[in-house]
């Protein structure tokens, strides 16, 4: 699988995966940070791309012990913009 299209997946079972949450906040933060990577895969736009992978990282370590699917998506989404060199 390509990488856009594979991080274009992993944002899908993200948001599968915020769906699921009770807490409001949470869900929101995790949007935003799905939002921003729909943007980077659509038109091209400015996006700060160092301020949405430290965005990515803290969230991780939040999502770590209580919600490992959450933390693995987010590592991987990680992963797959750095190997897209984005």
């Amino acid at each position: 699988m390509a990488d856009r299209e594979k991080l274009r997946q992993r944002v899908a079972d993200l948001r599968a995966e915020i769906a699921k949450l009770e807490d409001g906040e949470r869900r929101k933060q995790l949007e935003a940070i799905a939002d921003r990577i729909d943007l980077l895969l659509g038109e091209p736009v400015e996006v700060d791309v160092e301020a949405l992978l430290e965005d990515l990282e803290a969230q991780l370590l939040q999502f770590e012990a209580s919600h490992p699917r959450i933390a693995f998506l987010l590592n991987d989404l990680m992963e797959i913009l750095a190997n897209l060199g984005i």
